[in-house]
């Protein structure tokens, strides 16, 4: 039985080392904002999610809704990775329409701002 503490003992502060050692992220700080319309007004339809934390120099690849679809409807998108390096600021972007799921990558350079984005639309 006293040995059996004592290994729990060592276990506990083993683990309590490998924690200062390697100290858990920060949680995610999830926020959205209301998309914009191509004329610069407020699309309350859009709604864009990302995290603060990770990503606080998000802007959105895409803003332009489904071309194809009649009316207006609900649209959802996420941030998944952005990543700085030097000037260079590449972005993926999964939007939800009301018929495909968008996936966008998009490296923006401040020097060339109409570089070259890709998308993979999934029709569903």
């Amino acid at each position: 039985m006293i040995f059996l503490r004592h290994k729990i003992l060592i276990r506990t502060k083993q683990l309590e080392n490998v924690e200062k050692s390697f100290p858990l992220p920060l949680p995610p700080d999830l926020s959205y904002f209301k998309g914009e319309k191509l004329d610069g007004g407020l699309d309350k339809r859009h709604i864009i999610h990302y995290d603060k934390n990770t990503n606080p120099y998000f802007k959105p690849i895409v803003v332009e809704k489904e071309s194809w679809v009649l009316g207006d409807y609900d649209r959802q998108s996420y941030c998944l990775y952005q990543n700085k390096n030097g000037s260079v600021i590449e972005t993926i972007q999964l939007i939800i329409g009301r018929s495909t799921v968008q996936i966008c990558v998009e490296p923006r350079e401040p020097r060339n701002p109409r570089k070259k984005k890709w998308v993979l639309v999934i029709v569903y």
